[in-house]
Formats: structure tokens, C-alpha cells, sequence
């Protein structure tokens, strides 16, 4: 039936909505979710360079009964026998990520060949910065991700800036902005 739920397209029906929204908030000078958030084509960088993005130090303890500096010396020891170099960021607080300070701000520099996290929405700044995301358990990234088993064999998973892009366009589908959630538009 034409129109009917089966028929909607859920993407082209989420990306439009958040755009509305964005366009609503930002008094019209945000016009589309790429104009904040930037995308970039799949990077290939010669050396090895991971940039360890560790979760909160709660998340290890209620779900994966373990603390985030094991997690990360785990990470550590294995890129050391990998032959990998590596740098730690550690989250720092939303007022200091304001400033040209997210993920990635720092992921542009390309001085990272893959990020690593486990439970993080940083598979997916990863995947939109063009720098392959490995995951060490719970994520985000979809099939992108690469997973640590698949990457300790020497694996990384590569990706076109189309995909991801029609990935991202699918999630907003299923996002919604609290003022939906209180006036109940997100019903309909």
C-alpha cells in the first residue's frame, strides 16, 4: 500500500526529520546534520598509530566487572607485541571538548591509523573521520568495526565514505530529540 509503514523510507524519513530539527534549534544556520557533523573518506596511513579511546571508568566496572587502566594495559601489551605505537585519550570533561577538542578534532591530524574502544560511541567518530575503528567488545560500528580478534590477526576492515554515510542517514531513523520525546512526536 502506498504511504503505508512498509512503504515509508525510515532513513530518508529520520535524516529529514533531524535536519527539521537542527534547522528549528539553529535558527536556520544549521541546514543539515553534515554541516556539523563532517564526514571524510576512508584513510590509509603507513604507520602503525592507534589512539586508544578507553570508555568511562564506570562502564568496566558494571559491565565488564573490570577496571579501565587493566583494559587499556591489556590494549597496551598486545600493540606492543603488534608492533604498534599508540597514544592514549582519556575523555575529557564536555567543556573541554568545546573548543576544536572532540575525537574528531584529533582524529583530522592523521596521525592515527585505527582507534581502539570498547563500548564507546568513538567507533562511530572513528568511522565518520575515515580512520578504521577497532572494537574490543560491545560497540556501535555496525559491520565497519573492526573487530580486536580480526585486528590482533592483522585484519582491519575497510569502508567507503557512501556507506557510512547511508549507515549514519539509517540510525537517525531510530534518534530523537528530547522535545519529541516530551510532546510525543516521536510516535507518529
Amino acid at each position: 500500500m502506498p504511504g503505508g509503514i512498509l512503504t515509508v523510507d525510515k532513513r530518508a524519513r529520520g535524516t529529514d526529520r533531524i535536519n527539521n530539527l537542527l534547522k528549528e534549534f539553529s535558527d536556520r544556520s544549521i541546514r543539515h546534520w553534515h554541516d556539523i557533523i563532517k564526514s571524510r573518506p576512508y584513510q590509509t596511513v603507513a604507520h602503525k598509530t592507534a589512539l586508544i579511546v578507553p570508555s568511562s571508568p564506570n562502564c568496566y566496572v558494571h559491565y565488564y566487572n573490570d577496571t579501565q587502566p587493566n583494559w587499556v594495559n591489556r590494549i597496551v601489551k598486545q600493540l606492543d607485541q603488534m608492533g604498534w605505537q599508540y597514544a592514549v585519550r582519556m575523555k575529557p570533561g564536555r567543556s573541554q571538548r568545546k573548543n576544536n577538542n572532540e575525537l574528531y578534532d584529533q582524529l583530522e591530524t592523521n596521525k592515527f591509523a585505527v582507534t581502539i574502544s570498547q563500548h564507546s560511541v568513538a567507533s562511530i567518530d572513528s568511522l565518520l573521520a575515515g580512520i578504521p575503528a577497532v572494537v574490543t567488545g560491545p560497540h556501535c560500528g555496525s559491520e565497519y568495526a573492526t573487530p580486536w580478534d580480526e585486528f590482533t590477526q592483522g585484519n582491519i576492515r575497510h569502508f567507503d565514505q557512501e556507506s557510512i554515510l547511508d549507515w549514519c542517514d539509517w540510525l537517525l531513523g531510530d534518534t530523537y530529540h528530547k522535545s519529541e520525546l516530551k510532546n510525543g512526536t516521536y510516535r507518529r
